[in-house]
């Protein structure tokens, strides 16, 4: 923890480290004074460690899940989701939902709600705590609060989970067919994630705090927004860091991502990407994910009914049709002879020009992991920097 600030000086105010995000431009912030807090070391019975000049504070109520409920829902499947109302879904916890959906994956079918359940709550116990005791101080003294308090608190959360303490990182090996990466409870065993769970976790704690956090998402992509119905920004769930007494976390404006991930304006004017998302399209989105893990497991028919599935949730979204179509493509091979399949719907592409682009898309991805690797190193060494005396 840093030393407390010596009352006859007034502490600066905090550096900026370069603007950088994947290969785009974006506003992160890095609160040396927030991490202080935010970034918990636990004492041995688990309650979180305050300063010494911390105000005594009562910790935010955190809304949780009653224990009654859980048997519930462990019962139920995610055809029993997608038939509940809007209203039903709306009241969810997304970390439940998301287990519900996560349980059809055959390692997942005995999953501990309770158990994934109380360690949200926890995380989310400590992280509420942490900030309502700095919050006094951090009002009267801090530009980052006084620029926005809600950015601040979600912020003071982003670092609080990429912190020792907790120790959520972002992995860069994705694998459909692992299902850490691509549902909560994978992503709090091994404390490593992607962007399909990490947003998750971000809406869960978020929640418990009492916070309008949705999610978004953009071709394949999905991150959290802050939407109350009169103020907005995004919160990007795999950028966050925190060391020792430094941390950044990113808020890209939408122009970011309407670049980075090539948004048409077809697409934002049906209400597919940039959307803030109701919880009955962020259910299609999951069972996408699961989609996802069945497809490059082989299994055809269940990806087929995921995706169907997950149109009626969310039928704007052109990335679940995009899978759709592929999916049933592969399927119709069973039905069809592949003369009867090209008279019904052409030739197709020709094999060669398929492969090329599968090279091209994979080249792209390699490139932009080694921006992101770039970027990390650049923002290490502007935080070093930042900490250095001035001269």
């Amino acid at each position: 923890m840093p030393k407390p600030r010596p009352k006859p000086t007034p502490a600066p105010a905090p550096k900026r480290p370069r603007r950088l995000w994947l290969n785009i431009g974006v506003a992160v912030l890095a609160l040396a004074a927030l991490v202080a807090v935010v970034v918990m070391s636990s004492m041995p019975n688990g309650t979180p460690m305050r300063t010494a000049s911390a105000a005594p504070a009562k910790p935010a109520p955190v809304r949780t899940t009653p224990d009654a409920d859980f048997a519930r829902f462990a019962q139920l499947s995610a055809r029993d989701l997608v038939a509940m109302s809007d209203a039903e879904l709306e009241a969810m916890d997304p970390l439940v939902m998301n287990m519900v959906v996560a349980k059809g994956v055959p390692d997942l079918a005995g999953i501990d709600f309770a158990k994934y359940a109380k360690v949200v709550d926890g995380w989310a116990e400590r992280i509420g705590a942490a900030l309502v005791a700095r919050e006094p101080g951090e009002a009267a003294t801090s530009p980052a609060y006084q620029a926005d308090p809600d950015i601040w608190r979600t912020g003071g959360m982003a670092m609080a989970l990429a912190g020792s303490s907790i120790g959520i990182g972002y992995s860069r090996d994705v694998k459909l067919t692992n299902h850490a990466d691509l549902f909560v409870p994978g992503l709090i065993d091994t404390k490593r994630g992607t962007c399909s769970n990490m947003p998750v976790l971000y809406m869960a704690v978020a929640r418990r705090l009492g916070w309008p956090l949705k999610a978004v998402v953009a071709a394949d992509h999905m991150w959290c927004r802050w939407d109350d119905g009169k103020k907005r920004f995004n919160l990007e769930a795999t950028s966050s860091t925190s060391e020792g007494g430094m941390g950044s976390f990113a808020t890209p404006p939408d122009e970011s991502y309407r670049k980075d991930f090539k948004v048409s304006p077809k697409a934002e004017e049906v209400g597919s990407d940039l959307a803030t998302l109701t919880a009955r399209q962020t259910l299609g989105v999951y069972l996408q994910q699961r989609a996802g893990y069945y497809r490059e497991s082989g299994k055809w028919a269940d990806a087929e009914a995921d995706l169907l599935m997950a149109r009626l949730c969310f039928p704007q979204n052109r990335d679940i049709l995009r899978n759709l179509l592929m999916v049933m493509d592969e399927r119709a091979k069973g039905l069809y002879t592949p003369d009867e399949w090209a008279r019904l719907v052409g030739p197709g592409e020709d094999p060669a020009v398929a492969q090329a682009k599968r090279k091209a898309d994979q080249e792209r991805l390699r490139q932009q992991l080694v921006e992101v690797e770039r970027i990390n190193r650049e923002n290490q060494r502007q935080r070093e920097r930042d900490r250095q005396p001035p001269r």
